[in-house]
C-alpha cells in the first residue's frame, strides 16, 4: 500500500461445501495520491482526525446498508482475498 502498488482488493465468501460456488463478492477500490508515493515520503498529506474518522464512518455505513439487502449465509463459508497490484509490481513469494 505505502508504494501505491495495490489497485483493488476482493473478498470473496464462498460455499465450504461448494468451493466453486460465490456467495458474495466485494470489491474495494483502492486509490493512491501518486504524488506522495513517487516523492518517496517527502510530501505528505495533513487530514485533519474528525475528516479521516467522518470517512471510515461513511464505509462503514455503507457497508451496514449494504448488508441488510443481501440474503442471511446459513451455511458454513471460506473466504479469498485477492489483491490486484500494478502490472510492474513484484509479488511476494508469500502471496503465490
Amino acid at each position: 500500500l505505502e508504494k501505491g502498488e495495490v489497485e483493488r482488493l476482493v473478498v470473496v465468501i464462498k460455499s465450504a461445501a461448494e468451493p466453486g460456488r460465490v456467495l458474495e463478492r466485494w470489491v474495494f477500490e483502492v486509490e493512491t495520491d501518486r504524488e506522495v508515493v513517487e516523492s518517496g515520503g517527502e510530501i505528505t498529506r495533513d487530514k485533519d482526525e474528525k475528516e479521516i474518522v467522518a470517512e471510515i464512518q461513511a464505509l462503514i455505513r455503507q457497508i451496514t446498508a449494504s448488508v441488510t439487502f443481501l440474503p442471511l449465509l446459513d451455511e458454513v463459508c471460506a473466504f479469498e482475498m485477492l489483491i490486484y497490484t500494478r502490472k510492474e509490481s513484484e509479488v511476494p513469494q508469500e502471496w503465490e
